[in-house]
């Protein structure tokens, strides 16, 4: 059954022994809740892949973008029933990215969405790009 799976955090000492961002930027005694992708282990068929391609030394650029978009519509269906056309989903590099490039065909140049100030859609260059302007509380 898809889903089925336990979700299980590993302790806190072993999340902070991670090289990540979420990991090495901020001190030991902060939490950083922002990226909470980070704190869960790979599921198993996921790092199974991982794993043979590193044992390939197959890590160049990914190709296979009408594969993942055809996995992507089949769970989006199993899961949730939601009923995806795989011709209009496209790759993105990572969660922010993909939000910059949707807020960017959602917005007006010149409008000013509101945004998170370290989200990875407040870089300079693309919030140029779209003509974005950020709020930040203050």
């Amino acid at each position: 059954m898809l889903g089925s799976e336990a979700v299980t955090v590993p302790p806190l000492a072993d999340l902070q022994r991670r090289r990540s961002a979420k990991w090495r930027e901020y001190p030991a005694d902060v939490l950083p809740l922002h990226i909470a992708e980070t704190d869960f282990d790979l599921a198993l068929p996921v790092r199974a892949v991982l794993e043979e391609a590193v044992r390939w030394s197959d890590t160049g650029y990914p190709s296979g973008a009408a594969e993942a978009a055809a996995a992507l519509a089949h769970f989006a269906d199993q899961f949730w029933a939601w009923g995806i056309d795989p011709d209009r989903v496209g790759l993105t590099s990572d969660v922010g990215v993909g939000c910059g490039a949707l807020l960017i065909g959602q917005a007006s140049f010149g409008e000013m969405p509101i945004f998170e100030r370290h989200s990875a859609v407040c870089t300079g260059a693309l919030k140029k790009s779209a003509g974005l302007t950020e709020i930040v509380p203050g």
